[in-house]
This record gives structure tokens, C-alpha cells and sequence, in this order.
């Protein structure tokens, strides 16, 4: 995969994942009373945390379809990690990901096969 290739399947997974947040943020920001901001901002990270528990598995199996090598493999997890696009491996948000068996066994695969490359 190219560079430019690997660029714009990160500023996909940007446009699904944090330009509705940045955008709902900012109308929040607009037209909320100030009085009543801490629970609709509650609300909203509640909301935003499950649209991203289900959209980051899409952006993962979106993604890892893209790749080709183990170099790739690794600038894309970099690349995605430093946009807010995915926790990095080890931190414990990830775990609230909402994969299904068949998408993360799929998934797996393709990483350990890109890994043992």
C-alpha cells in the first residue's frame, strides 16, 4: 500500500469517527445554557463512547483489509493511535470495542499474518 493509500483510510476513519464529535461538540458549544451543560455533555460522552465502541470495529476491519505488509501494519497503527482514531493495544478502553465473533476472528488473523510476514 502506498502512502497516500494509507493517508486516506486514516482521513476516512477521521471523517466517520471524529468529525461528527467535533461537530456536535461545537454545536453543543452554540446552544446549550450554561446551567444545564454538565448534563447534556454527560449525555453526549455517554453517546459518543457507544458510536465509537461500534465504529472503531469498522474502522479496524475497514481498515486492515487496506494493508498489505508489516511496515504498513505498523505506520497505520501509529498513524491511527496519534489521530484519536484507536486507544493504543494495551489501554483499557479498547476492551469496550463491540466486535462480533466472525469480525474479530477475521480480524485476528489478518493481524497475526501481517505480523509473522
Amino acid at each position: 500500500m502506498k502512502n497516500l493509500k494509507l493517508l486516506k483510510t486514516v482521513l476516512a476513519g477521521n471523517i466517520v469517527l471524529n468529525v461528527p464529535f467535533a461537530l456536535i461538540l461545537f454545536y453543543f458549544s452554540k446552544n446549550i445554557d450554561v446551567t444545564n451543560s454538565p448534563y447534556f455533555l454527560a449525555a453526549f460522552g455517554f453517546t459518543y463512547w457507544i458510536y465509537w465502541s461500534f465504529m472503531s470495529v469498522w474502522y479496524r476491519t475497514y481498515s486492515i483489509k487496506q494493508i498489505e505488509n508489516k511496515t504498513e501494519y505498523y505506520q497505520w497503527k501509529k498513524i491511527s493511535v496519534h489521530s484519536l482514531l484507536l486507544w493504543p493495544d494495551n489501554f483499557i478502553l479498547t476492551r469496550t470495542e463491540l466486535w462480533d465473533d466472525k469480525k474479530s476472528s477475521e480480524y485476528q488473523k489478518k493481524v497475526s499474518d501481517l505480523k509473522e510476514v
